[in-house]
């Protein structure tokens, strides 16, 4: 039993239809206290209580608050009734995490301030995103990145904090795990959704996504498969090109689940996934009323980005009484073109004039194959185990091509740099974690992963202005990532917790490799220890639900990113490298809180406060101890009020007014005291979302950023040249569903 006393079950689905007059519904407007998805994990009973999620953020089944570190859960029901399709609508629920909105598919996840830049670059995130069992980010030049549309996951688990003994090198800061629906066996299920959307100032938005799931052979063999297909217009205008709306995106894509039971102990899933992103070009804009309005830019190129995504998986469960075994293989190719606009900012600042001639092109085509085999103990006995071994081969063909006009060199179209590099990473990993119930009361855990990780770049550079002899690069490294938890449930339904875990990233390949002797040809891995103290409780009957965090971090060997000065004779005055320079010290709390006073009224806040420093750097590092870690902000919230109503004849209502604040994010470390530091607003958003479900059919209207804000969510700069992103327009929209 666990220390509830309760078995685990699966999770019910979300909030259940709740009860109450029409004249609570019209009221909702009137409140506007703090409110949160907070305990995203937590669904609500016809009875108005608040039940527990499973999860399997430790590889097992187990109740969202017996996990001994901070996790959030987002399910199906709260990615619906937020309106949640991408990475940067879940996580903005989530405590603890930071989405720095540059665009789908091109914005930095930071969790815990864990980040010495608010931009994507050529290192490894310190965040993995996982598809199920695949992991999603290339190891390097991880510009762009896959962000999977949720319609018909089944939830979305967040882990903050390092997540080295289960997940690997890729989770430094924590990981986050999409995992889908699976089929149904047993009955013929249908799902559909239509929306369409206007933007203040730009144009419109529709989707539509489709749902069939078909048990083929009853009670042992059955098919599920996702279609979709989004278009979000765009609402940036190009100045320089005289064009309107030129930052539209597209997602088209869609996954088929198979599912074979030859037993009662054995399961077999083969899934395929497969997603094309466009963008039409980057949500740039101006950064002040000086250089020109908030809703346009005047770059020559536009950003645009192309990839196509696709995976295929093989995963096998079987259940020896006692021990169960868990197979999973899974093979991943990403192919994607990165945007011209970006690399003009670029140019601008080594004095490239604008030729309609000029090529400026940039791809990457990655694949990997990852194999995990586990053992785990099943069961309610006292000792439980998992042990388990990882391999996985990632290989990157990256090429880039700048043909432009560099008066420094002549007046004549010049070849500016033609680069391919080809990157190969394996890596090999065994772990192994067991929890033990000391008492009724206390449980203690222990785990370790020993990781290999063998690391090869090779590099050639050619043009008139960038040419460098061949780099070949390697960086294998070695580390043990231990965790130890210790639990005491003071109530069946009050964990305290404390843990301490490592967390570890390989190093890597400058891109400048071998261009200058100033610039390092690569550089080793970086580690931290995060050191955890929370609270998990219920409380007045299950109706309130409160998890507070307190965290400390000491971060060693920062792979920290910044620009070097280059003196002549090298034609460009500066690059951009990455090496490791310094420490740093970060220290949170996070609090999630959830209540229903009444069985129609939920309110709930998701409180963050961040205080992330550089310590210290090596001696002639052109940055600035004592300097707040750009990339995350000091304080955030997210908070929601919802409440119900019924109608009768089978048909319900919601209201949801959403509230998210932010302060202000910087996105560069100072290179002196006195230096200026480029940095967001602080900015608040507003969303309200009112629903009427009747039988199998929903309507869903919304109005999101209700005071039409223009607020900046992250400033940068490129050589130089500066530019913002800020929030998208007040839209108004409308989903339908429907289900059978």
């Amino acid at each position: 039993m666990s220390p509830s006393g309760k078995s685990v079950a699966a999770a019910t689905g979300g909030m259940h239809r709740m009860k109450s007059s029409p004249s609570i519904l019209a009221g909702c407007l009137l409140i506007l206290g703090n409110s949160t998805v907070a305990a995203a994990a937590e669904e609500i009973s016809d009875r108005g209580t608040l039940e527990e999620v499973v999860v399997t953020a430790q590889k097992r089944a187990q109740k969202l608050q017996e996990v001994p570190f901070a996790i959030s859960a987002v399910t199906q029901q709260q990615l619906e009734q937020t309106g949640a399709d991408g990475a940067e609508d879940y996580l903005s629920q989530v405590p603890g995490v930071f989405y720095t909105s540059q665009g789908r598919g091109q914005s930095n996840i930071v969790m815990r301030g864990i980040s010495t830049s608010s931009a994507a670059s050529n290192q490894q995130s310190t965040v993995e995103i996982y598809l199920d069992e695949l992991p999603l980010l290339d190891r390097f030049a991880g510009w762009t990145k896959p962000d999977i549309d949720t319609f018909d996951i089944e939830r979305v688990e967040v882990l903050r904090g390092p997540q080295g003994t289960l997940f690997g090198s890729n989770s430094l800061g924590g990981a986050i795990r999409l995992i889908t629906a699976k089929p149904d066996l047993s009955q013929l299920e249908g799902r559909v959704e239509l929306g369409t959307s206007t933007t203040d100032g730009g144009e419109g938005s529709n989707n539509f996504s489709g749902m069939l799931n078909v048990p083929l052979v009853e009670g042992e063999v059955g098919l599920r498969a996702v279609g979709y297909r989004r278009y979000k217009g765009g609402w940036v205008d190009n100045d320089f090109r005289d064009q309107q709306n030129v930052n539209d995106e597209k997602a088209t894509g869609g996954r088929a689940i198979l599912e074979f039971r030859p037993g009662d102990r054995a399961t077999i899933q083969a899934s395929a996934v497969y997603e094309r992103s466009v963008t039409d070009d980057a949500p740039m804009t101006f950064d002040n009323e000086a250089a020109g309005p908030s809703d346009e830019f005047n770059v020559a190129f536009p950003s645009d980005i192309e990839a196509d995504f696709q995976a295929f998986s093989l995963n096998v469960d079987y259940d020896f009484g006692g021990v169960s075994l868990t197979s999973s293989s899974v093979y991943g190719e990403r192919d994607g073109l990165l945007g011209r606009g970006l690399i003009e900012l670029a140019l601008r600042g080594f004095g490239a004039v604008y030729d309609p001639d000029a090529t400026l092109f940039a791809r990457q085509k990655s694949e990997r194959f990852a194999q995990e085999l586990r053992l785990a103990s099943s069961g309610e006995q006292p000792l439980k185990w998992i042990i388990g071994a990882n391999y996985m081969d990632y290989h990157l063909d990256f090429s880039q091509r700048w043909t432009v006009r560099m008066p420094v060199v002549s007046a004549s179209l010049t070849n500016f740099l033609n680069e391919v590099i080809e990157v190969d990473v394996r890596e090999t990993a065994a772990f192994g974690e067991a929890s033990y119930n000391i008492t009724d009361k206390l449980i203690a855990t222990v785990g370790a992963r020993w990781t290999d990780i063998d690391y090869e770049s090779d590099t050639t550079s050619t043009g008139t202005v960038i040419n460098s002899p061949r780099a070949i690069v390697e960086k294998p490294a070695s580390s043990v990532t231990p965790k130890i938890s210790l639990s005491f449930f003071a109530t069946p339904d009050t964990h305290i917790y404390a843990t301490a875990s490592k967390g570890f990233r390989g190093g890597q390949t400058n891109f400048n490799a071998a261009q200058n002797a100033l610039i390092p040809a690569g550089f080793d891995p970086d580690t931290l220890w995060n050191y955890e103290l929370g609270l998990k409780a219920d409380w007045m009957d299950r109706r309130l639900t409160s998890n507070v965090a307190l965290f400390a971090i000491e971060w060693s060997n920062i792979q920290l990113a910044r620009l070097i000065n280059l003196p002549p004779p090298s034609l460009v005055p500066v690059a951009n490298i990455v090496d490791n320079a310094g420490d740093a010290k970060i220290r949170g709390a996070e609090a999630e809180l959830i209540v229903r006073p009444i069985d129609s009224l939920e309110i709930g806040t998701s409180l963050t406060y961040t205080d992330a420093e550089l310590e210290s750097v090596l001696p002639g590092v052109s940055v600035i101890p004592g300097s707040r870690l750009p990339g995350t902000p000091e304080f955030s919230a997210s908070n929601h009020v919802q409440v119900g109503s019924s109608f009768g004849d089978d048909m319900d209502g919601y209201v949801r007014l959403s509230h998210r604040y932010t302060s202000a994010v910087y996105s560069e470390l100072p290179v002196s005291p006195t230096a200026p530091q480029l940095r967001s607003d602080e900015y608040h958003l507003l969303d309200l979302r009112v629903g009427i479900t009747k039988g199998a059919y929903e309507v869903a209207l919304y109005a999101e950023n209700l005071t039409n804000s223009q607020d900046v969510v992250s400033r940068q700069t490129s050589f130089g040249t500066p530019f913002a992103y800020r929030l998208r327009p007040m839209t108004f929209g409308v989903t339908f569903r429907s289900s059978y």
